[in-house]
């Protein structure tokens, strides 16, 4: 089947979605549920440099501030610092099936929902992200894989396709992009506007959701999954959380059977605590 770039698919992305017109609310509808949001798994580490390194920096800096200005902040200071990326296919996990399965019991009430067969995995996470960008376009990205399905072509009188899609924010002091399902890994934290050093672990599940008409699969309507920003691009809540290091791992093949057990129903929480709202804001839902 035909593979798409996640990285094209976030670059049609932007800041703010947009809901379904009142004419698509105004009569039931048979949907189509699908997600591509869960299956990978992508880490992020941010790596303290060394004395040598950071003086460096610091020396850099103060060398072209004017003499006035106060001492470079400790992210200008770290701005440098190295970020080390792992991923891997976790489709096993069973995060697309609960989407869709939550998904479905929330819009069953007000749509008929037809099954649709497809591979969660022809959307893959190569490719360069983008977060910022225009949203007109997405349609494009989500049909290709729609249509790249052998149950597309006996697919019947389906009027929308809701799709989610894995997410990007850009993440901690240093504006760095997380991905989709996954966690970051930090040596710098801001608490009440004081600094201390120590690992600082978040876990998230970012993600879109996306409406297509379901003949021309056309872009009806999008929406990022809510959250809830606390300080220095990290999160207080939903979709992402604050996890302690038992959480971490430095490769995939090092993850143990309870982290993975731990990952799964944290991140399941954060999909069902926020679906809800975000398929609210679409309007697809009362």
């Amino acid at each position: 089947m035909k593979k798409l770039m996640a990285g094209a698919l976030l670059l049609l992305l932007g800041a703010c979605g947009t809901g379904v017109s009142s004419d698509f609310k105004a009569t039931t509808k048979k949907i189509a549920i699908l997600s591509f949001a869960g299956h990978q798994f992508n880490a992020l580490q941010n790596i303290q440099p060394g004395t040598e390194a950071v003086n460096r920096q610091i020396d850099a800096l103060n060398g072209t501030l004017p003499i006035w200005t106060e001492q470079p902040g400790l992210d200008k200071v770290y701005a440098g610092s190295q970020e080390i990326r792992w991923k891997h296919n976790i489709s096993d996990w069973g995060i697309d099936a609960f989407a869709v399965t939550t998904a479905t019991a929330l819009l069953a009430p007000k749509y008929q929902i037809i099954p649709f067969k497809y591979d969660p995995t022809d959307l893959t996470e190569d490719g360069i992200y983008i977060y910022h960008s225009s949203t007109n376009k997405i349609a494009s990205s989500v049909a290709d894989i729609i249509r790249a399905q052998p149950s597309f072509s006996t697919a019947a009188n389906i009027d929308a396709f809701v799709v989610l899609v894995p997410g990007a924010r850009q993440v901690t002091s240093f504006d760095r992009n997380s991905y989709g399902i996954g966690i970051t890994k930090d040596f710098m934290a801001y608490h009440d506007f004081s600094v201390t050093f120590e690992d600082v672990n978040m876990l998230h599940a970012f993600y879109y959701v996306v409406v297509l008409d379901g003949h021309s699969l056309e872009q009806i309507a999008w929406e990022r999954a809510v959250d809830d920003v606390l300080y220095q691009k990290r999160f207080k809540g939903n979709p992402a959380l604050f996890v302690h290091a038992a959480y971490w791992a430095p490769s995939f093949d090092a993850i143990t059977s309870s982290q993975r057990e731990m990952i799964i129903a944290d991140v399941q929480g954060m999909i069902r605590e926020t679906l809800p709202e975000t398929l609210h804001k679409l309007g697809l839902m009362r």
